[in-house]
């Protein structure tokens, strides 16, 4: 009877546990799909995959320009990359500040970015830098009750952290709600 107690106990916490994360995880409608569509359309672009020498190319040309503040052609290089497939969770980061950073800012393909990235990523902390990219591209698309949540998953990522609360509080004055 206690084994069976405790079964049921461990089963609750695992499931409360889940159910806390999915309740920290930002609600964007659409943005799951678009990101999927992003990155199929660039992969498209090399059905057969790059090699392996053709995507340290890529990344050595995004990262040349992300030095000479060549944001348009660190996405460019960026997007290649993923497109050869094989993409790694810190190249969709890169993808996501390339895109946010060129003139003028690609915000929705950063948020895109961001969110591949933010899936690509083991939950909590390692988030966080996805989700305020994430942030960012929504402020920029004037979607700013779903930046607010982004920024709140931010913050229950990391609620001692000052900056992210500062952040939050600064948006919400700036979207107009009494903080």
């Amino acid at each position: 009877m206690q084994r069976v107690v405790t079964v049921v106990f461990l089963i609750m916490m695992a499931l409360g546990g889940g159910l806390t994360a999915l309740a920290q995880m930002p609600d964007l409608p659409g943005v799951s799909d678009d990101s999927e569509r992003y990155r199929s359309e660039l992969q498209r672009r090399f059905p057969a995959g790059g090699t392996a020498q053709a995507r340290v190319a890529a990344e050595n040309r995004a990262v040349a320009a992300e030095r000479a503040n060549n944001w348009a052609a660190a996405a460019t290089a960026w997007e290649e990359r993923v497109g050869m497939g094989e993409p790694q969770a810190p190249q969709y980061l890169a993808l996501a500040r390339a895109q946010l950073a060129r003139t003028p800012p690609e915000a929705a393909r950063g948020l895109q970015a961001a969110w591949l990235n933010f899936m690509a990523v083991p939950g909590g902390v390692p988030e966080i830098p996805s989700l305020l990219l994430m942030a960012q591209a929504l402020a920029r698309l004037d979607r700013l009750p779903q930046q607010l949540a982004v920024l709140e998953a931010v913050v229950a990522r990391a609620p001692n952290d000052a900056r992210y609360t500062t952040m939050l509080a600064d948006a919400r004055r700036a979207a107009g709600i009494l903080v």
